[in-house]
């Protein structure tokens, strides 16, 4: 109708952010937003996300996280676990291109790596409903999370001895 806007995501040349929330049916709270890179060869994940602001976070948890809730509620009751959500950020706008439910390729393993809570708890409260009484927000720590995932193919291993450089740049795997 009308009063709708319209966002095409091949017109958006913006690289998109992942953003992950975890929800107990009643409320939300941020976990993540990840950048992903995809080349031939490999793909990437960076997190926390340097594109994105913590006003834009709140902004998407009111107007997209909260009514997507309420409208899962009125259809199929509440649902807990883990929202999420494919974004593209431009200007002081949002649009979400898609919504998962939980974590997608290898955005769990980046995630768990900032974690600073006991994530059993933080699963229990969830499922039991009691997520924003125990917590204000989802601790993470101060660091960056990469990951980086290879084409097996693209690994070649003649002698069967990988060579590992570890400094506090970069992590170089060579044969």
């Amino acid at each position: 109708n009308n009063d709708e806007r319209v966002v095409i995501e091949s017109y958006i040349d913006i690289e998109p952010i992942y953003l992950y929330f975890i929800t107990d049916g009643f409320n939300a709270l941020p976990l993540i937003s990840i950048e992903r890179n995809k080349c031939e060869n490999f793909s990437t994940q960076t997190a926390p996300s340097s594109k994105l602001s913590e006003e834009m976070i709140v902004k998407i948890l009111k107007t997209a996280v909260y009514p997507l809730l309420d409208d899962i509620s009125k259809y199929a009751g509440n649902y807990t676990g883990v929202i999420g959500l494919k974004t593209k950020i431009y200007k002081d706008n949002f649009c979400i291109i898609e919504v998962y439910n939980g974590f997608q390729e290898y955005d769990f393993q980046t995630f768990l790596s900032l974690l600073n809570e006991d994530l059993l708890k933080l699963l229990y409260d969830t499922t039991n409903g009691c997520l924003a009484d125990n917590y204000d927000y989802i601790k993470l720590n101060n660091n960056y999370s990469y990951t980086i995932a290879l084409s097996r193919k693209d690994i070649k291993n003649t002698e069967n001895e990988f060579i590992e450089s570890n400094d506090e740049n970069k992590y170089i795997i060579t044969n």
